[in-house]
Parts: structure tokens; sequence; C-alpha cells
């Protein structure tokens, strides 16, 4: 079955005042390979491409993370949630020249000789931009700001920092987006909110323990930080890999408690750590299988890596 054409959406096209295209198609995207296969593979499909006779003219695998995602890493201290995200964000960056990787190390363990290690990167790149790794200003507030400075800038001169990827989308259009850039928060649960040091109120807080209403507010602002963030990140192409923990949850009874991840609701929490058993028992492969069966369309996260060690 055909439509006729759809006058309705042809006027409201022609009709767009200038910068408004809300009647336009945006949700064709890019992948890129993380480096791991089978995270890749996993996060893959075939792309179909027709042309204005819909006729399928061409098929081709889209693998890898897509452009302008959010993807999480959860899972134990020490089992290489950071050395993955690292070495997932220099892979993403590396074909391009204005592609650049912040990382910002709220938790403050790494260091630029670790870095190199991981990613290959020479000391000269990362030095001119392409792995710049924070350790001061990583509040809640500076982290935004950077993001929204970078989408800002892509905007204001989308000649220079977009690229022809060499693909048609399913319209049979070539995609032309900005090149990645990646912001690495490290990690989720230790993001602060930013303190004036010049007020007086607020100076005092940073002499006191913060409270149960103090951490309840920051839950708040954290889940607030990352619903308006999401509409800039597909627009300028910044992929943002977060990681957060899992951690022993102590308790006064006899009974063990079950671990917590922070910023999860119960439910979720108890879903994600039924498969991490699961999956800490399985091989890569079936761990993958297991994840696109009954996790990833429950979550409210795009992508969820489970590191337990199982991948390496």
């Amino acid at each position: 079955m055909s439509f006729g054409e759809n006058l309705l959406i042809k006027k409201l096209r022609e009709n767009s005042p200038k910068g408004e295209d809300y009647f336009a198609f945006n949700a064709s995207t890019v992948s890129y390979k993380t480096g791991f296969p089978v995270l890749d593979y996993y996060l893959g499909y075939l792309v179909n491409v027709f042309n204005d006779k819909n006729e399928l003219v061409d098929q081709y695998p889209s693998i890898g993370v897509s452009g302008g995602c959010y993807l999480t890493a959860i899972g134990r201290p020490s089992t290489g949630k950071t050395t993955a995200m690292a070495q997932f964000a220099a892979n993403i960056v590396r074909p391009f020249d204005n592609g650049s990787v912040i990382h910002f190390d709220l938790e403050q363990a790494e260091n630029y000789s670790r870095i190199q290690n991981i990613t290959k990167f020479k000391m000269t790149d990362m030095m001119n931009g392409k792995y710049i790794l924070r350790q001061e200003q990583n509040s809640i507030s500076d982290i935004k700001r950077a993001i929204i400075r970078i989408y800002k800038e892509k905007m204001s001169e989308p000649e220079t920092y977009k690229y022809h990827t060499g693909k048609k989308n399913e319209f049979g259009e070539e995609s032309v987006i900005f090149e990645p850039t990646v912001v690495i928060i490290d990690s989720i649960a230790t993001l602060a909110t930013e303190i004036n040091e010049n007020d007086k109120k607020e100076s005092k807080k940073m002499e006191e323990v913060s409270s149960q209403p103090d951490r309840m507010r920051l839950a708040g602002e954290i889940s607030r930080f990352f619903t308006e963030l999401l509409p800039y990140l597909r627009a300028a192409n910044i992929i943002v890999l977060t990681i957060n923990q899992i951690k022993t949850k102590i308790g006064m009874g006899i009974m063990p408690s079950p671990a917590e991840i922070l910023y999860l609701k119960q439910d979720e929490s108890l879903n994600i750590l039924r498969l991490y058993r699961v999956i800490y028992k399985e091989n890569s492969f079936n761990c993958w299988k297991l994840c696109k069966r009954q996790s990833a369309a429950k979550l409210k996260i795009n992508i969820l890596i489970y590191m337990t060690g199982a991948i390496s």
C-alpha cells in the first residue's frame, strides 16, 4: 500500500521559520566501534537503504555504539570499568582530527602515564586535546557547562566540525554528522554540587558532612543533569560514558543485605544484581545474549554494561 503526498507535512516544512525543523526527519545516526567485538556486534544492526521508488538498493552493518548516546558501566570496584571506558573512548575518537575525549576523573585515580598506556595515544596528541584528563572543577555544574560549550561550539561552525561518513541513511541520503566527542564521568557515585566559596552560607557547607536530605537533593540534581543533557548529545554527537559502582550495603541484622547501586531504584538494582551474578559465571558471548534478552528494555539508560571481569 502506498500513500499519497502528505500536504499537511509539506506545508509545515515549507513554512517553517528559519532555524526550526520540527517536521524534518533527524533520527538517522552512525555507529562507532569500541574495539570490543562482543559489544560492538551485540549493539549492531543492519541498515536498509531505499531509493525514492521504495526499492531496497543497499544494506550494510552498523556496528558499535550509536553517535550521541549515553552509556553506563556498572560493576564492583577493581573490575576494569575505567580501563574499558578509556579504551572505548579512545577507539571512538581515534580516526578524527577534531575527535576528543574529556575525562572527568572525580575519583582522582588516573594519571596521564596510565591513560597513555591504555589508549596508545602520543603524548603530543594528548597535549593538543585528544585526551583531556580533568581532576579539578568537576562538579555537576562544571561538567554540564563543559558539555554545553562543546555543543555550542560545534553548532556555531558545523562546516568545520562535520564530516562525510561515506554511508547513506535509510532514505538514500548521505550521512553528514559532527565528529564525535566523548565525555567520561568517573564516577556517578562521586558527583557533587558546586559550592560558592565566596558565599558564607555555602562556604560553611565545605566544613560539614552532608546530611541525608542533602544526599536526596544531590540524587535529584544528578537525575535532572542527565535528563537536561539528552537533547544536546545527539544533536552535537557527544557520547557520554559514565561509571557507577556496586557497593556492599552495610546492615545491622544477621541476614546479609543485597548490594546496592547508587542512584538506581530498589527494583532496578535487584534486577541488575541478579543478572550480575549470572553473568559472572558465564563467558562473554552468553553474557551479552542474556543482556539482550532480559535487561536492555527495562532500564532507563541506552546501554548497560556489566563489568565483572568476564570481558577483558
